[in-house]
């Protein structure tokens, strides 16, 4: 057995050993490339004259060569595992002194030799991971670097009269050159001049006619008037339709008419010599003032005032909408005229001067759209005043004024602060103050709209054909949770516009995925994503076997309401607690690491937590001993009801008042409890009547004998009996004694048997007496002919 034992160590040992060969030799070819990469890297960084493209290029290389590293590491490590397992199936070394088997020793010298030689790639490869980190980060503090020098770089100011005087002179004379190419162009060879008059017709009937009348038929169809004479139950769903196909009017319909003028373009010849580029350019233009009336259309509603959806006075929103438009042209300009290809013909004093025009027109429809925006006060306070939920604390409208508050104020501290930083020399600055601000407010407008696209679908999945809306549905939450992720997808875009490089993004995505070392534990935010999704596919799981077995398996079954209800409730908790273990165990995390945890937490339950602890273990003991179940009547204490929910930490008892007594399940285990209904519901029921002194008691016991055993309430056997009970200070006491089958209608057979009662005495006159001391507080009621004597006495003295 040994002989074989030690047979089937070699082999693994042999198997980890070839295993091992293979990184050893990779590494080994690999640290020579990455160190003569990695001494490449740092002369290259050493230069300062280096430029910012070549350093991006430089960081690709490395970050590269980081990655195999990280692969070759993650190989190694994979061949240095077994070696290790089978080296701690050994055991411990002996201690000094000690003999060991000869086998054993031998066994334990080889794996680690083994273990040495397969680990030596892993931390070859570790170095090479941490030496490429290094300098990427080193990269990376200089283009940052560069960057922040670029910003506060101040260059000759364009105010200066000979500035102009030359940039002027230079753009006549480069668009006098670029007219002429493109002129020249049209005639030439593969030019086709019938098609581009054709297509830029189009193009222009598209956008003039067909936009208007197509805004025209919508804004007819929203019509408020129009909306509310129409049946009830349409003008919700007509509203939603009409205002989501107004949406994408607004989008494709310019769309289209600017791509067939850009055909046109193409199709003319006139993309040609100095002019390419700047015609080239008109791409981007045609994209940006496509946009920009997207979202004045969209947002402000300027042909359309019944979809406007950021809500402000009609003048205020008509303003709102031009201004968009305006920097939508300013940003298409500056897409052809200055940032692009086209300029690198201009001299910097010309772009200087461009960019301050362009820049001092944009400021000037940012701050007019900044004090579009701002809320007004008088229309904030009327909404406040005829909403009157001032004492509930933030409403949705006050958020949104808080909101357009702030991004008003943006507005206007931007608009004055990119036009003195181009005026006095400041170009990158100057631009960098603007332009990531315009397409920052684009990209907000942006996801205001489809989050409001899909607030109107949900409004109209959730209205029904009488014009009702449903107010609780899980359905309400999709917006907001569509919100949520737009946001998420718009923060790599806005990190791109306000300067990050793409390198930035990546460099954070290998964060997010690899995580940071903490210490001998490394932390991934990937992790707690897996464990959330995990978690909600056990938890969704659990929930479908708690709904199966509710609603189709135990109702086949002899169980009552509340076994079921246990069983469904401990397959949740089971359900529920390896959805936890699933979720850990996919996340990575080794759960020995947290013993020591465990233990000094102990202590704390021990002392601190005793009494939830207390209550768990007594919730878990009601669900398998089950001596109080769902639909029981109990009374526990001064509280009497039904149990209508048990779970670990406490029970719901609904009392008879529809009050609702969460009762500590610890108290139903340790203090005694009154269960009417543990074995079944049939119960007993007294009902105590009195009868006046003198009367015939063995009349009066006949008389109740016979209500109670023709009553149908009561069940035959046991039979019914008849008690003398006792002599009262007001009366002979008798009580009727029967079982019923539901003691739930205890009070219901009650108020029969009295009616019943009250029947036959009258019908065989015997007399119930009025209590002595109802007779003494009842009041005396004069006969009328004694009112007058009353009265009357102090007139006859």
């Amino acid at each position: 057995m040994l002989v074989r034992l030690l047979a089937a160590v070699l082999l693994v040992v042999l198997a980890a050993a070839g295993l091992a060969q293979a990184p050893e030799a990779e590494a080994t070819r690999l640290s020579e490339q990455w160190e003569a990469q990695a001494q490449g890297a740092e002369q290259r960084l050493a230069d300062p004259t280096v430029r910012a493209a070549a350093l991006e290029a430089l960081r690709r290389e490395i970050a590269e060569q980081r990655g195999a590293a990280q692969a070759l590491r993650g190989t190694a490590n994979a061949a240095v595992e077994p070696l290790r397992v089978q080296l701690e199936a050994l055991g411990p070394p002996p201690a000094e002194g000690a003999i060991e088997a000869p086998e054993i020793a031998d066994q334990r010298a080889r794996l680690s030799e083994e273990l040495a030689r397969a680990e030596a790639p892993a931390r070859i490869a570790d170095s090479a991971y941490q030496r490429a980190d290094a300098i990427i980060g080193r990269i990376d503090e200089m283009l940052r670097r560069r960057f922040a020098d670029e910003l506060l770089a101040q260059r000759g100011t364009p105010l200066h009269p000979a500035s102009w005087i030359a940039a002027v002179a230079e753009i006549v004379d480069r668009g006098t050159l670029a007219l002429r190419d493109a002129t020249d162009g049209i005639g030439r060879s593969g030019s086709r001049p019938g098609l581009a008059l054709i297509t830029a017709a189009l193009g222009l009937i598209v956008l003039v006619g067909v936009r208007t009348r197509v805004m025209d038929w919508f804004g007819r169809r929203l019509s408020p008037a129009l909306i509310q004479a129409g049946p009830a139950r349409q003008a919700g769903p007509r509203m939603v339709w009409f205002g989501a196909g107004l949406t994408f009017a607004a989008l494709l319909v310019p769309m289209a008419g600017a791509a067939m003028l850009l055909i046109a373009r193409d199709a003319s010849g006139m993309i040609n010599g100095y002019a390419a580029p700047f015609l080239r350019d008109l791409n981007a233009f045609a994209f940006c003032l496509v946009v920009a009336y997207w979202l004045s259309q969209t947002l402000f509603g300027v042909e359309v005032p019944a979809r406007t959806l950021v809500p402000m006075a009609p003048p205020r929103a008509r303003q709102a909408g031009r201004m968009t438009l305006v920097l939508g042209v300013v940003i298409g300009l500056d897409s052809v005229l200055v940032d692009s290809t086209g300029a690198a013909f201009l001299s910097l004093p010309t772009l200087a001067v461009m960019n301050l025009i362009l820049i001092a027109v944009g400021a000037t429809a940012l701050w007019r759209l900044g004090r579009a925006l701002r809320p007004d006060p008088v229309e904030t306070a009327r909404e406040e005043a005829d909403a009157d939920e001032a004492a509930e604390g933030t409403t949705p409208g006050a958020l949104g004024d808080i909101v357009r508050g702030v991004i008003a104020r943006g507005c206007t501290l931007f608009a004055i602060a990119a036009p003195l930083l181009a005026a006095f020399g400041y170009y990158a600055a100057a631009r960098f103050a603007f332009y990531p601000v315009l397409l920052t407010l684009a990209v907000i407008g942006g996801v205001v709209v489809f989050v409001a696209l899909v607030q109107d679908g949900v409004e109209a999945a959730l209205t029904d054909a009488d014009g009702k809306t449903v107010e609780r549905s899980s359905l309400r939450l999709l917006p907001i949770l569509s919100g949520f992720g737009l946001v998420c997808l718009a923060v790599p875009l806005l990190a791109l516009v306000w300067g990050a490089r793409e390198s930035d993004l990546s460099e954070t995505w290998r964060v997010l995925t690899e995580g940071l070392a903490v210490g001998e534990t490394r932390i991934r935010p990937i992790d707690f994503v897996t464990f959330a999704v995990v978690f909600a596919v056990g938890y969704t799981l659990t929930r479908l076997v708690q709904g199966i077995l509710r609603g189709t398996v135990l109702p086949q079954t002899a169980l009552d309401s509340g076994g079921r209800m246990a069983i469904v409730s401990m397959a949740g908790y089971v359900g529920f607690f390896f959805a936890g273990l699933a979720a850990i165990s996919a996340t990575g995390i080794d759960l020995s690491s947290l013993a020591i945890v465990a233990g000094a937490l102990s202590v704390g339950i021990g002392f601190g937590l005793q009494t939830i602890v207390s209550n768990f273990v007594s919730g878990l003991i009601l669900l398998i001993e089950r001596p109080i179940k769902e639909g029981d009547w109990i009374k526990v204490g001064e509280f009497e009801g039904t149990v209508r929910r048990i779970s670990v930490r406490s029970t719901v008892v609904q009392t008879f008042d529809r009050a609702a007594v969460v009762v500590p399940n610890a108290d139903l285990i340790t203090r005694p409890v009154l269960n009417r209904t543990l074995t079944g519901t049939v119960g007993r029921i007294i009902i105590p009547v009195g009868v006046a002194y003198g009367s015939d008691t063995r009349r009066v016991e006949a008389v109740l004998k016979t209500i109670a055993e023709r009553s149908p309430i009561l069940l035959r056997r046991p039979a019914p009996i008849v008690l003398f009970r006792e002599f009262g200070r007001d009366a002979l006491i008798f009580e009727i004694r029967g079982f019923l089958r539901d003691v739930n209608t205890s009070l219901t057979a009650a108020s029969e048997f009295n009616h019943e009662i009250a029947r036959r005495f009258a019908e065989e006159r015997i007399e119930i007496p009025y209590s002595m001391s109802d007779l003494s507080d009842r009041p005396v009621v004069a006969p009328p002919d004694s009112v007058a004597p009353a009265m009357d006495a102090p007139k006859r003295a």
